[in-house]
């Protein structure tokens, strides 16, 4: 699912449970909005915080450490610094729900 088509659904569904929030949030605002978070999650991980998502699960960040690594083109050992990684957990709900076991 592209973010396109989540925005659509998300608006789509809003206008279900509630015509009043229908006419208040369009899918441009539901993009807005998702393009806001893609903004605000990466300076939250950066920050060394998770990121709890609703009932679907938390974004959490983690630290490879310095590392010395061989270089294939000089031939040499160069020490790369360290890089924060994205990994997502899902909770039990969600992937209880992925799995039909509800």
């Amino acid at each position: 699912m592209t973010s396109n088509e989540l925005a659509k659904e998300v608006s789509r569904r809003l206008e279900k449970v509630s015509l009043r929030l229908a006419k208040k949030i369009s899918i441009k605002l539901v993009r807005k909005i998702l393009a806001t978070v893609s903004e605000v999650v990466p300076e939250v991980l950066s920050a060394g915080e998770d990121v709890v998502i609703g009932e679907i699960g938390k974004i959490i960040p983690v630290v490879q450490e310095a590392r010395e690594k061989y270089n294939i083109k000089t031939g040499q050992r160069e020490m790369f610094p360290p890089k924060v990684f994205a990994k997502f957990q899902p909770f039990k709900r969600l992937r209880a729900k992925t799995n039909n076991e509800e």
